[in-house]
């Protein structure tokens, strides 16, 4: 492990839901990192602890870069620790997405492609669009799942249980209802701790003051696991 001076670009900051998730990410890596490390372990032997996000939508709104990687740093004094936690951002909406010249297109502009729109194109019309080898082997294991009948479940309750995170996000936003921010810290706790998620219409259902409690809660339960 070292560290580097470096210049400390400053931009705007996407909304804060999106900071705290990447916050999350970044103590997930934290812990990831840590783990490596044996009873008398050398901190030498430490290996990067990198966490990739796939995002459908826009997280920052005032540039045109689709990838961000954030890292442990200094911004005070320019000071970077690095080979240690990373936190990739990826928006793919900002990536060369046409059908009609995807082919053509490069190599991560043909995955955002493929992870953002697969499930719109019958599974021959994605072998024309995507003809390299990687695309191919990816496009069976997409026809193999949709075809076992439990792990199509399994796909259709995580990909609910993401809209319905993004429904309670987009309400809280538009009625700014200050439970809402609260339901999105208890929502991603309880999926960092493995327990079974609660349905952001029931949590609605609870006062504010129930909220904050089962929040802290969950955050001292967290703060316990990593201790």
């Amino acid at each position: 492990m070292h560290h580097q001076e470096f210049p400390c670009p400053t931009f705007a900051c996407p909304p804060r839901s999106a900071c705290l998730s990447l916050a999350i990410d970044a103590a997930v890596g934290n812990r990831e990192y840590v783990d490596q490390l044996k009873s008398r372990g050398n901190y030498a032997n430490l290996r990067p602890a990198i966490s990739i996000c796939l995002l459908n939508k826009i997280l920052f709104h005032d540039d045109q870069v689709a990838h961000h990687r954030f890292r442990l740093v200094d911004t005070e004094h320019g000071v970077e620790i690095a080979d240690s936690i990373e936190v990739h951002t990826l928006e793919l909406t900002k990536y060369n997405l046409k059908e009609e010249t995807i082919s053509g297109a490069s190599e991560i502009e043909q995955w955002a492609f493929f992870l953002l729109f697969a499930d719109q194109y019958e599974a021959q019309r994605l072998r024309e669009l995507l003809p390299g080898i990687e695309f191919q082997q990816a496009i069976s294991v997409v026809e193999a799942i949709a075809e076992k009948t439990e792990d199509r479940m399994m796909y259709d309750q995580r990909l609910k249980a993401q809209l319905d995170y993004q429904w309670g996000l987009d309400s809280a936003r538009e009625e700014g209802r200050e439970e809402g921010a609260v339901i999105g810290k208890i929502q991603i706790l309880q999926e960092l701790l493995g327990d079974e998620s609660i349905s952001t219409a029931s949590l609605r259902e609870r006062t504010i003051g129930d909220l904050s409690t089962m929040l802290a809660d969950l955050q001292q339960r967290l703060r316990s696991r990593d201790s």
